[in-house]
């Protein structure tokens, strides 16, 4: 369902660019989605991950679950993660006070090593059975957000 919302998303943009130059309604660079694993059944990831691509919109995913890119502030690893409990249980360790309303701001401080380490991570699954490994590609989109930074 992200997808297609993404998708309505940059077309209306689109259709409202064609009527007004303003600043506010032109398309987009670039359309993302992120979204985790969770439940979702390989055959229905692969579908997404198609779709996404023929329709040009990128994605920042994590498997199993986001807080994978969070706990990649603090450390590298290749521990196998089957479900988000356990990534939770790990990030707890190491932030005593993240909740799921945690702010991005409080990660910063150590956003060159989430990107260090979850590159190293995509790469290292890849290499290996990707769909079996933990892994994420939340700092595809956070490389694209710097660009637009600097």
């Amino acid at each position: 369902r992200i997808l297609q919302h993404a998708i309505r998303l940059r077309d209306n943009a689109k259709k409202l660019s064609s009527k007004d130059t303003s600043a506010f309604t032109l398309p987009y660079d670039t359309v993302w989605v992120v979204f985790d694993r969770d439940d979702t059944t390989q055959e229905h990831l692969d579908s997404v991950w198609n779709d996404a691509r023929s329709e040009k919109i990128n994605v920042a995913f994590s498997q199993p679950c986001f807080e994978l890119w969070l706990l990649l502030h603090y450390f590298y690893s290749e521990k196998e993660c089957s479900a988000c409990k356990e990534v939770g249980k790990e990030l707890l360790k190491h932030d005593s006070k993240y909740s799921k309303s945690s702010t991005f701001a409080e990660y910063m401080p150590n956003i060159a090593d989430a990107i260090k380490n979850s590159q190293r991570l995509h790469k290292f699954a890849e290499e290996q059975d990707i769909k079996a490994k933990s892994y994420t590609t939340v700092y595809k989109l956070i490389e694209e957000l710097r660009k637009y930074a600097d």
